[in-house]
């Protein structure tokens, strides 16, 4: 029967304390380094990955995301693992040994959401014996069959009817040609289907390779004269038959009801096939191409049931994928069994670094270990923030943000932030390969003003309360916090972030000629705030704004109406390095110079009160007639000082705001819950809380968004436009810790429409853009599952987005 082929001899490689490690380990198809197996535990035929961490277990998708959705603690530490199909022939049972003596046994949940114990029997497998996995009783289930390298010994182990493993004795199981002990000393066990060789074939058979001699003998189950279930001897190679160097695997290459060899050379890095047929004295070749298979020396080969693109003609649905282990950086290379339409082949799928609960290995502050089971602030074996359900991926950067609102019935007031605002933002990310995550959660006590008096913002004072209130305390080393409310210091600024890397802010859009902001004044705001706690700042690699030269929605220019690209609206942070301008000397022959990685640009220039395309000529200094110099003296950005006189200063260019720069690990963000305090507990008093290093404070001047707001509003009376969408579902109140989940505009063809809303929108965003029609599709809110998984590197398709033709004049 199809097994796991990864985890049928998973205990060779962990063994108990005291034992050698250089003994022969049975099957080729051990664990990864890393206590990483395969299993297919939820019966939908792709494995899944099984990790194990002292006490933890996690499964997670063998996908490049690698998203968990399963986590359990166990009593004691676990040992060693294995899994099969001991239960039933769809779904596979994970068992493990345990530092306690017991060997404990779990199933998945039918919604996938938890392990659910099976059985507890004492350990029957000690240190120095393999466990090698397979269905040699021919019930069409899997059996144990254990084997004791030093003495050269087998004995079996089935379920039985009492729900756990028992050993077959002598009334059904006949050790058959497997009784000479001397002869199977220190050998290594590989399991597979060889074929109807023996006249029963839908048993697991076993081929024996000695290491020494190099001779490779086949063993078929089968049952003798008697119904005992037994072993007999096929056949033996010639000695020297391989090389040293060659490790023995077994796979389905071939697409077919049996298995085959591949001959991995770790010296080369190259492979060879067999047939597990006698070919005068050696195993019988076939033609097969390992095509983009890894062929890097010193690397490990294994097999598993991926399936990235199953039912592919040529038999690739029945086919096991490559899994090439590099040592030198704990990574592993997937390529895929394909049919490339000529002849069966192995195809990349992804490359990426084995899974570490115990660290963050993808920068984004949250160690593997919660991303993929959540985290478990009490020590319950329970996740008390399931960020695996939430969409997180331990190899994509995923930013949490819960957001409160103000909200008072009458006079009617409602500061939320709307779905649409929500999903521009996680779009916005998206292309970008981050994902974000919006969580809009509690209505809290509305203000007219954060702050009653004057002077500046105080968070201690006016935001830790609310904090401490409203914000869930298992969140605090995960989430950012932000609250949309009113206003504060009794202006119209649009928010403020607690400071330039750190994890809480505000927006404050309730004064604004649209109350509690539009769509993008609302996205625009929510991500400038959100890059100050990601260590973004007005300018760059500095605080000077409005720079030409810095096409960031960090940069009050773009902020609220986004920056322009291939002529659309786009809510990004810098993409582009750029060089500096002199305000002293500027020159206008050159004008605004980039590196643009992709598309085109336009920027406004203060000094011009214009649009200008970016590594084109600008006459900076709008004199008449147009002339253009290699050297001017013009106030770029409209800077100036207390005695508001122009000032003129070179205006670093920017960088690329989403390398290095970009810090996630920032505020409370990564840092561990402190001890003793439990997360079901909640809040926690503001005295009491973590330190957190503010470098400075981040305010928007009240100016700017009656600027940007008075822009848009007369574009939209002058061109007789108004916005138009189609209505949004209301928020359901019960539902609001579900996160909104990412989403990915697609073709019309391939978008389904079960758990998503079509929209037609047209924005009316500033002149710079004209008018804008797209129809996206979005997830609802109670979406379980992100629609698209961005993934670092790779853009994200996007539709042609139909242009309105500008009207005359503009």
């Amino acid at each position: 029967m199809k097994r796991s082929l990864l985890s049928i001899s998973l205990l060779a490689t962990l063994l108990w304390p005291g034992v050698a490690s250089a003994q022969p380990h049975s099957n080729t198809q051990n664990r990864i380094p890393g206590n990483l197996y395969l299993a297919d535990m939820n019966g939908d035929k792709i494995q899944d990955w099984l990790v194990t961490s002292n006490r933890d277990v996690f499964i997670a998708r063998t996908n490049f995301q690698a998203e968990g959705y399963t986590f359990r603690r166990l009593d004691s530490k676990i040992i060693r693992a294995f899994t099969g199909y001991f239960s039933s022939s769809t779904k596979e049972t994970s068992c493990f040994i345990l530092q306690s003596g017991k060997l404990q046994c779990f199933g998945l949940s039918p919604d996938t959401k938890s392990l659910w114990w099976a059985w507890t029997q004492n350990n029957f497998v000690a240190g120095n014996e393999h466990a090698i996995v397979g269905d040699f009783t021919g019930d069409n289930k899997d059996d144990v069959l254990v084997y004791k390298p030093s003495a050269g010994t087998f004995r079996l182990y089935t379920k039985g009817p009492q729900g756990w493993f028992i050993r077959l004795g002598a009334d059904k199981f006949d050790i058959g040609n497997l009784s000479d002990s001397n002869k199977f000393k220190n050998k290594q066990i590989r399991v597979g289907n060889f074929g109807n060789f023996s006249g029963e074939g839908t048993r697991d058979d076993l081929l024996i390779y000695d290491p020494n001699s190099r001779q490779v003998m086949r063993y078929d189950a089968r049952k003798n004269n008697q119904g005992k279930t037994t072993f007999w001897w096929a056949f033996t190679t010639g000695t020297n038959a391989y090389s040293r160097d060659e490790e023995v695997t077994v796979a389905n290459v071939l697409g077919g009801n049996t298995e085959q060899v591949v001959l991995h050379n770790t010296k080369t890095g190259g492979y060879r096939f067999r047939k597990v047929e006698y070919n005068n004295g050696q195993l019988k070749p076939f033609s097969m191409t390992s095509g983009q298979m890894s062929s890097e020396p010193g690397t490990k080969l294994f097999w598993g049931d991926l399936k990235h693109r199953p039912n592919e003609s040529g038999g690739s649905d029945k086919r096991d994928d490559a899994i090439v282990y590099i040592p030198s950086w704990k990574g592993i290379n997937v390529a895929s069994g394909r049919w490339d339409g000529s002849k069966k082949t192995y195809w990349w799928a992804y490359t990426q670094r084995v899974l570490r609960p115990g660290v963050d290995q993808d920068g984004d502050g949250i160690l593997t270990r919660y991303e993929l089971g959540g985290l478990d602030a009490d020590g319950d074996g329970k996740s008390d923030e399931p960020l695996h359900e939430y969409g997180a991926s331990p190899f994509v950067k995923d930013v949490f943000v819960e957001v409160d609102y103000m909200y008072r019935a009458s006079p009617r007031r409602d500061l939320r932030m709307s779905l649409e605002a929500q999903n521009i933002a996680i779009a916005a990310m998206a292309q970008k390969g981050i994902n974000l995550h919006i969580f809009q959660d509690d209505a809290i006590a509305y203000q007219d003003d954060f702050v009653t008096g004057s002077g500046d913002y105080e968070w201690s004072t006016h935001f830790d309360p609310i904090k401490d209130a409203n914000f869930t305390r298992s969140r605090w080393g995960l989430f950012h916090y932000a609250v949309f409310g009113n206003g504060y210091n009794g202006g119209t600024s649009s928010g403020l972030s607690r400071g330039i890397g750190g994890s809480d802010f505000i927006v404050t859009l309730g004064r604004w000629g649209v109350v509690g902001g539009t769509d993008e004044q609302q996205a625009g705001t929510f991500l400038h705030e959100l890059g100050h706690n990601l260590n973004l700042e007005h300018g760059s690699v500095d605080g000077h704004n409005n720079k030409p030269n810095h096409l960031s929605i960090m940069n009050y220019n773009y902020q609220t109406i986004g920056i322009s690209k291939n002529g659309q609206a786009e809510f990004l942070f810098s993409e582009l390095v750029c060089k500096d301008l002199n305000e002293n000397s500027v020159n206008e022959l050159k004008g605004v110079e980039c590196t643009v990685p992709n598309g085109s640009y336009r920027t406004y220039v203060n000094s011009t009160g214009k649009w200008h395309d970016i590594n084109k000529k600008v006459n900076f200094d709008n004199n008449t007639p147009t002339s253009y110099s290699s050297s001017v003296k013009v106030n770029l950005n409209g800077s100036k000082d207390k005695d508001n006189n122009p000032t003129y200063q070179t205006l670093k260019g920017s960088v690329d705001e989403y390398g290095p720069k970009m810090k996630f690990k920032v505020g409370l963000i990564g840092q561990n819950m402190p001890s003793g305090v439990s997360a079901a507990a909640g809040g926690k008093s503001a005295s009491s809380r973590p330190s957190l290093l503010v470098k400075r404070l981040h305010k928007h001047k009240p100016s700017i968004p009656k600027k940007v707001h008075e822009r848009e509003l007369d574009l939209a009376l002058e061109n007789k436009l108004k916005l138009k969408r189609k209505s949004l579902p209301k928020l359901d109140r019960s539902k609001l810790r579900t996160p909104i989940k990412k989403f990915q505009v697609l073709s019309n063809a391939a978008v389904p429409t079960v758990g998503k809303i079509r929209l037609d929108v047209q924005r009316v965003v500033g002149p710079k853009f004209g008018n804008e029609v797209r129809t996206i599709d979005v997830p609802r809110v109670t979406t379980k599952k992100p629609i698209v998984k961005p993934t670092p590197g790779k853009k994200i398709p996007v539709l042609p987005k139909k242009r309105i033709p500008k009207l005359p004049g503009r």
